[in-house]
């Protein structure tokens, strides 16, 4: 039987036993795939797993 996880031990999981990490998401225009990358961010940022971020996405300002 497979394990079911929530979003937030998700991403502990993938994101808590790497030092550097790729993700890329696919969709079609409109589909929400900013909104998802900015949810991660924001998740990861608030685990404590991570505080650096890079982007190429305009909508993100950096300080």
């Amino acid at each position: 039987m497979s394990k079911v996880y929530t979003f937030n031990s998700f991403i502990k999981r993938i994101y808590g036993k790497t030092e550097s990490i790729f993700t890329c998401v696919l969709g079609e225009n409109e589909s929400g795939k900013t909104d998802f990358n900015l949810l991660q961010m924001e998740r990861i940022h608030a685990l404590g797993l991570a505080d650096g971020f890079g982007s190429n996405m305009s909508t993100l300002e950096a300080d």
